[in-house]
């Protein structure tokens, strides 16, 4: 395992690396499927991490959701959370295979799993199991509900660990409204964020100490953390202010506005020098001055009217002239934009919210960047592999000698390079 304890010294003497090298020197081993421990180990591939993905030999399920014909790796989904991997198709339950797989993990520096714990516990892939035989290995685990307690072994997506079963969906629900649809995967990419985050504070702490430990990830404790600012009112007050609807929220001007070229507009004012900056940009000075919208208190009584009055305003005015003017005047504001907007939008590409992936075949093509940019910018992002693509180069490296790797590809427990399914 390449884990090493920094000193002094050597601390004074390393030489800055370009961003995309900066954990070229951590390998990894990533058993898992979907979104949330392929997300995990696809951030750390970004930094440059050596990740080596575990298949079954027909592929990562999510590879077959949505595919495009003219793509022979799967999904734009698969893609994001699996660039620059290399991939070994491999029936590790067979005992050859899981020969294979434990001379991988002894290699390791990380193994990053989202299986279920009861399963990796019979299959001898538990964290007890693996941290006694490997000491030195971060063991990264990321669950629907944890590890502990009667839901560890019992699987989930995010739509409901994180967003149903934590109270942040059930927060965004105004009293009487149906219940909205949530996107997938955002939950399984907040708590990937976590689970990178755990991994490089577990590797810092082995160059110290030269021991891996356990980082335990779920959808769950994403959940309720992503819900925090109504999560802590809750435990220390007692209750949360319920979601309003447009027309009845007492932070008015605060809300959602259409313009007369259709495009939602979305105000947030944190207090009442920023009301006055809305009123004026608006061409309605008059409500700085109107005793129903002077005060908090008034202005939550009266929020009803206040919707009516500015709908009204919006209505008359493009989505153009609004930015101007809210720009002009320091208002907080964002338009409300489709995610065929947001590839459009300039400040989401300032944002450096895109970067080039390759596609294998000597070009390239867009994709959504890490959440985190450090100095010196995003270099371009090597290819998401295909179904085992890299099994035999893989074997290669742990030492199997050509008859033996042409043996276990004929016995059907390593998989060779399928072009597609």
């Amino acid at each position: 395992m390449a884990y090493f304890r920094l000193t002094g010294p050597m601390v004074r003497n390393l030489v800055r690396v370009p961003a995309e090298m900066i954990l070229d020197h951590i390998r990894i081993v990533e058993l898992g499927s979907h979104i949330a421990a392929p997300a995990t180990a696809a951030l750390l591939a970004d930094w440059g991490a050596s990740v080596i993905k575990v298949e079954q030999h027909d592929g990562d399920p999510i590879r077959w959701q949505f595919p495009a014909p003219d793509r022979d790796v799967g999904s734009a989904v698969f893609e994001m959370d699996n660039r620059g991997k290399r991939s070994i198709a491999l029936d590790y339950r067979h005992p050859d295979g899981r020969a294979v797989l434990e001379a991988l993990i002894a290699q390791a520096d990380v193994f990053i799993t989202n299986r279920l714990p009861g399963s990796l516990k019979r299959a001898g892939l538990d964290y007890e199991t693996i941290h006694a035989r490997f000491p030195a290995l971060v063991y990264t685990s990321i669950t629907g509900y944890g590890l502990q307690g009667p839901a560890a072994d019992v699987g989930s997506f995010d739509i409901q660990a994180f967003w149903s079963r934590s109270g942040l969906g059930g927060a965004m629900w105004p009293d009487g409204v149906e219940h909205l649809s949530w996107r997938p995967g955002v939950g399984d990419h907040i708590a990937a964020l976590a689970a990178a985050l755990g991994t490089a504070v577990a590797l810092i702490d082995r160059a110290r100490t030269g021991e891996g430990r356990l980082v335990d990830s779920s959808l769950l404790r994403a959940g309720t953390y992503a819900g925090g600012f109504d999560l802590a009112e809750q435990l220390r007050n007692g209750e949360i202010m319920q979601t309003p609807t447009r027309q009845n929220g007492g932070n008015r001007p605060s809300s959602y506005y259409l313009t007369c070229d259709g495009q939602w507009i979305c105000l947030w004012a944190k207090d009442q020098a920023e009301w006055r900056a809305i009123f004026t940009a608006l061409d309605r000075p008059d409500l700085c001055d109107d005793l129903r919208f002077a005060e908090a208190e008034a202005l939550a009584d009266n929020a009803a009217a206040m919707t009516g009055i500015l709908e009204s305003v919006f209505v008359t005015l493009s989505s153009e002239e609004v930015a101007r003017r809210f720009q002009a005047a320091g208002v907080t504001w964002a338009p409300v934009l489709r995610p065929h907007e947001v590839i459009a939008d300039p400040w989401a590409q300032a944002a450096g919210c895109f970067v080039d992936v390759s596609d294998g075949h000597g070009g390239s093509y867009p994709a959504p960047a890490p959440p985190v940019r450090l100095a010196g910018g995003d270099a371009p992002k090597g290819p998401p592999p295909r179904v085992g693509e890299h099994s035999e180069a893989v074997l290669k490296e742990l030492g199997y000698p050509p008859d033996e790797i042409a043996r276990l590809i004929e016995q059907g427990v390593v998989g060779p390079f399928a072009p597609l399914r």
